[in-house]
Protein backbone atom coordinates (compact mmCIF):
# COMPACT_ATOMS: atom_id res chain seq x y z
CA UNK A 1 0.00 0.00 0.00
CA UNK A 2 2.41 2.38 0.70
CA UNK A 3 4.83 1.35 -2.19
CA UNK A 4 1.65 1.87 -4.27
CA UNK A 5 1.63 6.01 -3.07
CA UNK A 6 4.96 6.55 -3.44
CA UNK A 7 4.76 8.14 -0.35
CA UNK A 8 7.75 7.34 2.55
CA UNK A 9 6.85 6.73 6.36
CA UNK A 10 8.57 7.40 8.86
CA UNK A 11 7.54 5.01 11.18
CA UNK A 12 8.19 6.19 15.36
CA UNK A 13 7.92 3.77 17.95
CA UNK A 14 7.06 -0.15 17.97
CA UNK A 15 10.78 -0.44 15.66
CA UNK A 16 12.13 -3.91 16.66
CA UNK A 17 8.99 -5.80 17.18
CA UNK A 18 9.24 -9.79 16.47
CA UNK A 19 6.96 -9.66 13.39
CA UNK A 20 9.21 -6.89 11.44
CA UNK A 21 11.44 -8.38 8.99
CA UNK A 22 15.40 -8.66 10.29
CA UNK A 23 16.65 -6.65 7.13
CA UNK A 24 15.29 -3.32 7.28
CA UNK A 25 16.12 -2.89 3.62
CA UNK A 26 13.05 -5.17 3.60
CA UNK A 27 10.67 -2.54 4.29
CA UNK A 28 12.51 0.10 3.16
CA UNK A 29 12.02 -0.77 -0.29
CA UNK A 30 8.59 0.20 0.30
CA UNK A 31 8.99 2.85 1.64
CA UNK A 32 8.75 2.22 5.40
CA UNK A 33 11.16 4.20 8.03
CA UNK A 34 11.65 2.52 11.32
CA UNK A 35 13.08 5.37 13.01
CA UNK A 36 12.59 3.97 16.70
CA UNK A 37 11.52 6.29 20.32
CA UNK A 38 12.63 9.56 20.24
CA UNK A 39 11.80 11.81 22.89
CA UNK A 40 8.30 13.49 23.18
CA UNK A 41 9.57 16.60 22.69
CA UNK A 42 11.74 15.65 19.64
CA UNK A 43 8.25 13.61 18.18
CA UNK A 44 6.41 16.59 18.48
CA UNK A 45 8.55 19.11 16.69
CA UNK A 46 8.86 16.21 13.96
CA UNK A 47 5.60 15.58 13.60
CA UNK A 48 4.69 19.05 12.90
CA UNK A 49 6.77 18.91 10.51
CA UNK A 50 4.81 16.33 8.45
CA UNK A 51 1.75 16.93 5.82
CA UNK A 52 -0.38 14.22 7.74
CA UNK A 53 0.28 11.29 9.64
CA UNK A 54 -1.09 7.89 9.03
CA UNK A 55 -2.50 5.71 11.87
CA UNK A 56 -3.18 1.98 11.12
CA UNK A 57 -6.32 0.54 12.53
CA UNK A 58 -8.58 -2.61 12.02
CA UNK A 59 -10.66 -3.51 9.38
CA UNK A 60 -13.27 -4.72 11.26
CA UNK A 61 -13.79 -7.53 8.75
CA UNK A 62 -13.70 -11.03 11.45
CA UNK A 63 -9.62 -11.49 11.10
CA UNK A 64 -8.15 -9.63 14.00
CA UNK A 65 -8.22 -11.00 17.14
CA UNK A 66 -8.82 -7.91 19.41
CA UNK A 67 -11.55 -6.73 17.30
CA UNK A 68 -13.11 -5.35 20.39
CA UNK A 69 -10.31 -3.24 20.86
CA UNK A 70 -9.92 -1.30 17.61
CA UNK A 71 -14.03 -0.48 17.90
CA UNK A 72 -13.77 0.65 21.04
CA UNK A 73 -10.00 2.11 22.12
CA UNK A 74 -8.76 5.89 20.74
CA UNK A 75 -5.41 5.31 20.73
CA UNK A 76 -3.42 7.66 22.93
CA UNK A 77 -0.53 8.82 20.41
CA UNK A 78 -3.75 10.27 18.31
CA UNK A 79 -4.69 12.49 20.88
CA UNK A 80 -0.86 13.39 21.34
CA UNK A 81 -0.20 13.64 17.55
CA UNK A 82 -3.33 16.62 17.18
CA UNK A 83 -3.14 17.95 21.06
CA UNK A 84 0.87 18.57 20.40
CA UNK A 85 1.26 19.30 16.84
CA UNK A 86 -2.20 19.97 14.66
CA UNK A 87 -0.80 17.29 12.25
CA UNK A 88 -3.76 16.32 10.22
CA UNK A 89 -4.08 12.65 10.60
CA UNK A 90 -5.30 9.88 7.72
CA UNK A 91 -6.89 6.94 9.56
CA UNK A 92 -6.62 3.65 7.37
CA UNK A 93 -8.88 0.96 7.65
CA UNK A 94 -13.06 0.42 8.54
CA UNK A 95 -14.95 3.54 9.45
CA UNK A 96 -16.26 2.00 12.67
CA UNK A 97 -13.34 1.84 14.31
CA UNK A 98 -12.67 4.29 17.00
CA UNK A 99 -9.68 5.64 15.34
CA UNK A 100 -11.87 6.66 12.53
CA UNK A 101 -15.03 7.79 13.90
CA UNK A 102 -12.81 10.35 16.12
CA UNK A 103 -11.16 11.67 13.03
CA UNK A 104 -14.18 12.07 11.53
CA UNK A 105 -16.66 14.06 14.29
CA UNK A 106 -13.39 16.08 15.60
CA UNK A 107 -12.34 16.92 11.92
CA UNK A 108 -9.10 16.32 12.11
CA UNK A 109 -8.25 14.17 8.82
CA UNK A 110 -9.06 11.65 6.47
CA UNK A 111 -10.14 7.96 6.80
CA UNK A 112 -9.67 5.31 4.05
CA UNK A 113 -9.94 1.35 3.36
CA UNK A 114 -6.56 -0.36 3.02
CA UNK A 115 -7.72 0.40 -1.05
CA UNK A 116 -4.71 1.89 -3.36
CA UNK A 117 -7.39 4.55 -4.56
CA UNK A 118 -8.92 5.66 -1.69
CA UNK A 119 -5.56 6.37 0.12
CA UNK A 120 -4.10 8.08 -2.94
CA UNK A 121 -7.31 10.31 -2.92
CA UNK A 122 -7.04 11.09 0.99
CA UNK A 123 -3.75 11.90 0.29
CA UNK A 124 -4.85 14.16 -2.47
CA UNK A 125 -7.47 15.66 0.13
CA UNK A 126 -4.63 15.96 2.83
CA UNK A 127 -2.02 17.65 1.26
CA UNK A 128 -4.55 20.20 -0.17
CA UNK A 129 -2.96 23.37 0.96
CA UNK A 130 -6.52 24.87 1.89
CA UNK A 131 -7.91 21.28 3.33
CA UNK A 132 -4.94 21.08 5.50
CA UNK A 133 -5.27 24.61 6.74
CA UNK A 134 -9.12 24.30 7.36
CA UNK A 135 -7.68 20.77 9.35
CA UNK A 136 -5.19 22.49 11.42
CA UNK A 137 -7.11 25.01 12.82
CA UNK A 138 -9.91 22.31 13.32
CA UNK A 139 -7.01 20.88 15.98
CA UNK A 140 -6.07 23.66 17.22
CA UNK A 141 -9.95 24.21 18.56
CA UNK A 142 -10.23 20.88 19.71
CA UNK A 143 -6.90 20.58 21.61
CA UNK A 144 -7.70 22.90 24.71
CA UNK A 145 -10.64 20.71 25.21
CA UNK A 146 -8.32 17.87 25.72
CA UNK A 147 -5.92 19.14 28.49
CA UNK A 148 -7.30 18.51 32.07
CA UNK A 149 -4.83 20.03 34.49
CA UNK A 150 -6.66 18.89 37.55
CA UNK A 151 -7.80 15.62 36.30
CA UNK A 152 -7.34 14.41 39.73
CA UNK A 153 -10.15 16.66 41.18
CA UNK A 154 -12.68 16.19 38.48
CA UNK A 155 -12.38 12.18 39.45
CA UNK A 156 -12.90 13.07 43.41
CA UNK A 157 -15.88 15.44 42.13
CA UNK A 158 -17.49 12.72 39.55
CA UNK A 159 -16.78 9.71 42.48
CA UNK A 160 -18.80 11.92 45.10
CA UNK A 161 -21.87 12.53 41.88
CA UNK A 162 -21.74 8.60 41.46
CA UNK A 163 -21.11 9.68 37.51
CA UNK A 164 -18.78 11.17 35.38
CA UNK A 165 -18.81 15.12 35.66
CA UNK A 166 -18.95 16.96 32.02
CA UNK A 167 -15.53 17.37 30.56
CA UNK A 168 -14.77 19.84 27.58
CA UNK A 169 -13.45 16.94 25.58
CA UNK A 170 -17.05 14.94 25.96
CA UNK A 171 -18.77 16.55 22.56
CA UNK A 172 -15.40 15.23 20.34
CA UNK A 173 -16.37 11.69 22.12
CA UNK A 174 -19.54 11.62 22.01
CA UNK A 175 -21.79 11.42 18.84
CA UNK A 176 -24.88 13.00 20.30
CA UNK A 177 -22.79 15.94 21.36
CA UNK A 178 -22.41 18.41 18.66
CA UNK A 179 -18.65 19.83 18.87
CA UNK A 180 -17.76 23.62 19.40
CA UNK A 181 -17.20 25.00 15.82
CA UNK A 182 -18.51 21.43 14.59
CA UNK A 183 -20.00 23.33 11.43
CA UNK A 184 -18.37 25.45 8.93
CA UNK A 185 -20.66 28.38 6.73
CA UNK A 186 -22.59 25.36 4.64
CA UNK A 187 -23.56 23.43 7.89
CA UNK A 188 -20.54 20.48 7.75
CA UNK A 189 -18.33 19.84 9.80
CA UNK A 190 -14.92 19.92 7.13
CA UNK A 191 -13.08 16.24 7.12
CA UNK A 192 -10.86 15.18 4.32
Amino acid sequence: LVRGTGITLDWFGNAGVPWLPKDPRSYEADGIFARGFIPEDELARRLAGYPFVVVPSGQLDGTEKNEWLTRLSLPSRMVFIFAQTYTPMLVLGHPATAAASFVRRAGLGACAAYDLAEVKAAIARLTDPLTRDVLVAQARQAAPAFVLPDAGEWIWQSLAAGRPKPLPLDSYMNPAIAAPGAENAEGSRICA
